[in-house]
């Protein structure tokens, strides 16, 4: 006989595997996953075929009971419920659109995409609608599901609803990657987020940031007011005493920061106008 190759591939513990020996990597740019490069595992594990003993059309080396259309052109023959599954690595957490290219003479199809993660499903798209091309030959792409993805190796379901149809592939791009640092901070917490307090908030030392730290340049977003020309009412959000701003400056004045120097320039007032943000010492007021 002739003997050419050996392909050797990784499979997690639970049987499951990318078929390349690596999981799809999803960056910034568009990927377009073809439907045939399914998982490994088998029935029940990387794939659900209502006839997996009988594999209309051939899958093309795969020896898979998943069917196949010509030379791994589209997966062919579905029937309502039968699912396949990918594994993917998405780079970096966000938004992304999910579409899919598809062929079907008969309306009614659709695929329903769940992404699985350390062991739960955390996103699902719903039922996206195949379109109708008149033929199982002219494929189109349909419309794309707006899907919240997390960062890291999880799992693609491609759930088939309705009846027959061909998916030849389905494509991931990111449009807008998620928030990071204060931002991201901000928008877990419920708060919004001031940038011009931050920027002239005074300097603090290097090291972690401590959440009550952070807190200072927040506002519930439920809270905030509305806008006005009244500087009056903003007020320092922990009672005082009379001299609080006096002994606050006094301090300020005497205290050296690490270069020898004054730190008086870096200790504003307790308290501001709207237009000069919201200081750090609202939070932890040094009187």
């Amino acid at each position: 006989m002739d003997f050419q190759s050996i392909n050797l591939g990784f499979v997690p513990p639970d049987g499951q595997g990318p078929v390349s020996g690596a999981p799809v990597v999803i960056g910034a740019a568009p990927v377009v996953i073809n439907a045939t490069q399914f998982g490994l595992g088998g029935q029940g594990v990387a794939y659900n075929d209502t006839t997996p003993n009988n594999d209309q059309g051939g899958t093309a080396g795969r020896n898979e009971g998943v069917d196949i259309v010509g030379n791994n052109a589209a997966i062919g023959w579905v029937s309502n419920g039968e699912w396949v599954e990918y594994t993917v690595n998405v780079q970096q957490a966000g938004q992304y659109a999910l579409s899919f290219t598809t062929a079907t003479p008969d309306p009614g199809r659709s695929i329903t995409a769940t992404f699985e993660q350390n062991g739960a499903v955390y996103e699902s798209s719903g039922a996206v609608a195949v379109p109708d091309t008149n033929s199982y030959t002219a494929f189109a792409t349909g419309q794309a599901a707006q899907l919240d993805l997390n960062a890291g190796v999880q799992t693609i379901r491609l759930t088939f609803n309705g009846g027959p149809f061909d998916v030849q592939s389905l494509r991931l791009a990111q449009t807008a990657p998620a928030p990071t640092g204060f931002a991201a901070f901000a928008m877990d917490e419920g708060f919004t987020f001031d940038g011009f307090a931050a920027r002239q908030a005074p300097a603090m030392e290097a090291g972690p940031i401590e959440p009550m730290a952070l807190a200072s340049y927040l506002e519930p977003r439920q809270r905030r007011p509305a806008p006005t020309s009244q500087p009056s009412r903003w007020k320092c959000r922990r009672p005082r005493p009379p001299s609080c701003s006096t002994r606050h400056s006094s301090r300020a004045s005497s205290s050296p920061d690490r270069s020898g120097g004054r730190t008086s320039r870096h200790f504003p007032s307790p308290c501001r106008a709207p237009s000069q943000g919201v200081p750090i010492w609202q939070a932890h007021p040094p009187c």
